[in-house]
């Protein structure tokens, strides 16, 4: 039996389809942190269990929440493979950077009442990017590297970004080890020690067969850029409709 050609078999996601996915998880993670998260009722329990001795119970926001989970290592690993895939790696920060700036005001309307001052995603994988750039860019020079690392870890912590430092070394990891799947899932997992339901993203992951898929064209990307801070913006407006805050 051909076990090369079965495992091949089952890489079944391109990187359009990984990108739906991660984008669905996200908008059920926002209408959770950003909708939900106001209304009474989403608190209400739904069903109760016990694991361990300790008996546990959910809410419609607590599963919104924790599904959401999936949706940033899905994010980080379409980071690595555009930084290792794209032909201008300028532009491909230009864009982080411009959509950053672009996000941050619907990001701040929905979200500065509960996690503070804190920065949009965008800016983690910005930070992300250029420390992957920054370690091929001195590879061989392990001393430059360190340096690199520190300043993208400390710039994600200052900056108070989404994810933060877990965030960027979540993409360091999963870019170091971009050619070896097994340790990439299993240090990758690590990474997410702090969210353990944000592990099960990487079996959609490890579906990945390499290809670009249905997304192809200027429109398309920028529609996928812009879904970000439109999206923050339609919740943040129909929350203050229903719950005036």
């Amino acid at each position: 039996m051909d076990t090369e050609a079965s495992s091949r078999g089952c890489q079944i996601f391109s990187g359009s389809a990984l990108k739906v996915f991660a984008v669905f998880f996200m908008l059920i993670d926002h209408i959770g942190a950003g909708f939900l998260v106001k209304w009474q009722r989403a608190w209400e329990p739904i069903f109760s269990y016990q694991l361990f001795g300790v008996v546990h119970t959910e809410n419609l926001y607590k599963i919104f929440r924790l599904l959401g989970r999936l949706a940033f290592p899905v994010f980080a690993f379409l980071l690595v493979e555009g930084f290792c895939h794209t032909s201008n790696r300028r532009k491909y920060a230009v864009n982080l950077a411009v959509f950053a700036l672009i996000s941050e005001v619907p990001f701040d309307l929905l979200f500065r009442s509960i996690y503070g001052n804190s920065q949009n995603i965008y800016f983690t994988l910005l930070i992300g990017f250029l420390a992957m750039w920054g370690l091929e860019r001195y590879w061989g020079r392990p001393t430059v590297q360190i340096c690199v690392i520190a300043a993208a870890l400390a710039a994600a912590t200052v900056l108070q970004t989404d994810y933060s430092y877990h965030g960027v070394i979540l993409i360091l990891v999963l870019y170091l080890f971009r050619k070896r799947p097994l340790m990439q899932t299993i240090l990758g997992s690590l990474c997410l020690y702090f969210e353990w339901f944000a592990v099960l993203a990487f079996l959609p992951i490890r579906l990945y067969n390499g290809e670009r898929g249905f997304i192809q064209g200027k429109y398309k990307k920028y529609a996928f850029y812009l879904f970000y801070p439109v999206h923050l913006a339609l919740l943040a407006g129909l929350r203050y409709a229903v719950f005036h805050t």
